[in-house]
C-alpha cells in the first residue's frame, strides 16, 4: 500500500519527472523499490507485534494471576525477558514474511514468465501449509502402521 501511494500521486500530478522517478526507484519490481518493500514488511512486522503484544501488560497480567516464568524475577525482569523473547520470535517471523513476499517478485524478475503466470505470497503460503499437513498425515499413517505391526507380533 505504501508503495502504491506515490504512483497514485504521480498519476494525479501528471509530472513526467515524478513519474520517471517513481518508475525507476519506487516500484517494487526495481532493486531499490524491492529493498524498500522488504524493509517495510520487516518494520511493520515488528511494529504490529509490539503494538499488539505489550510486554509490560503481559508482565503485570502474570503477576496479578500469581504466575511467573521460572528463573525470571517478577516485574521489570519479566517484562525485559518477554520483550527479548518477542523480539527474537518477531525477527524470525518477519524474516519468513519477507522471504514469502519477496519470492514471487524475485521469480518474476529472474524468469521470463509473463505477468499473468505469477505466484503470489498467499499461494506459496497455501502450498507450504498443504505440504506440511500432507507430511504430518503420512507420518501419522506410518506410525500407526508400525504400531499395528508391533501389536500383532505380541
Amino acid at each position: 500500500m505504501f508503495l502504491t501511494i506515490p504512483s497514485v500521486i504521480a498519476s494525479l500530478i501528471q509530472n513526467e519527472n515524478v513519474i520517471n522517478f517513481i518508475n525507476k526507484y519506487i516500484l517494487y519490481t526495481t532493486p531499490t523499490g524491492f529493498a524498500l518493500y522488504i524493509l517495510l514488511i520487516f518494520f511493520f512486522g515488528y511494529f504490529y507485534t509490539f503494538m499488539v503484544m505489550n510486554p509490560e501488560d503481559m508482565s503485570k497480567d502474570l503477576n496479578q494471576r500469581g504466575a511467573y516464568i521460572p528463573g525470571v524475577r517478577p516485574g521489570t525482569e519479566t517484562s525485559k525477558y518477554i520483550s527479548k523473547s518477542i523480539g527474537r520470535l518477531t525477527a524470525v517471523g518477519s524474516l519468513f514474511l519477507c522471504i514469502l513476499a519477496g519470492m514471487p517478485v524475485l521469480m518474476s524478475m529472474f524468469t521470463n514468465l509473463p505477468s499473468s503466470v505469477s505466484i503470489g505470497g498467499t499461494g506459496v503460503l497455501i502450498v507450504v501449509g498443504v505440504a506440511i499437513e500432507t507430511y504430518k498425515q503420512i507420518e501419522s499413517g506410518l506410525v500407526s502402521r508400525s504400531y499395528q505391526k508391533r501389536r500383532a507380533k505380541r
